[in-house]
C-alpha cells in the first residue's frame, strides 16, 4: 500500500485553461496607459493557502506574499478564483432560488423576464439598470 502513495503526484494539477477555475483569463495594470499583464492559472495549492491567509496587495505582480506559495500575481489570481466560485450578480428577480432536500438551494432561470427588455421603454431601462441581485454561496 505504501508504494502506491509514493507513486502519486504530490501536488493536485491546475485545470486546463477555458475549464472549471481557470475558465477566464484575467488580465492587471497599475494604470490605463501602462501595459496590461496576462495573470496566470490558478492551481489549486494556490486557492488553498489564500483561504488561509489575509495579507495587502502592494500592485508589483512579482513581489513574494508572505505564508503563500508563490508571488503577489499567483495570490491575486487565487483570489479572484475564490470571488467568482461564490458569487453571482444578475438583475433582481432575473433568476429565481428555490429551496432543494437538507437546505440547499438551486438557482432556476426566471421565465417572466424572457424578452421583457423588448417591450419596455428606455426610461423604464434606465430605472432598471441599478436593480441588481447579489447572491452567495453560504
Amino acid at each position: 500500500m505504501s508504494f502506491l502513495l509514493q507513486d502519486l503526484p504530490r501536488e493536485i494539477p491546475s485545470e486546463p485553461r477555458g475549464i472549471g477555475t481557470n475558465q477566464y483569463t484575467y488580465f492587471v495594470t497599475n494604470s490605463p496607459g501602462l501595459p496590461w499583464i496576462k495573470l496566470p492559472d490558478v492551481k489549486p495549492a494556490m486557492i488553498n493557502h489564500a483561504r488561509k491567509i489575509r495579507c495587502l496587495l502592494t500592485g508589483c505582480l512579482s513581489s513574494p506574499v508572505n505564508g503563500f506559495p508563490g508571488l503577489e500575481k499567483d495570490y491575486l489570481r487565487a483570489q479572484i478564483a475564490r470571488i467568482t466560485a461564490t458569487t453571482h450578480i444578475s438583475p433582481a428577480g432575473f433568476y429565481i432560488l428555490r429551496e432543494i432536500s437538507s437546505g440547499e438551494e438551486e438557482m432556476n432561470f426566471n421565465d417572466e423576464h424572457k424578452g421583457k427588455n423588448d417591450r419596455i421603454s428606455k426610461k423604464e431601462r434606465l430605472i432598471r439598470k441599478n436593480r441588481f441581485k447579489y447572491y452567495t454561496q453560504s
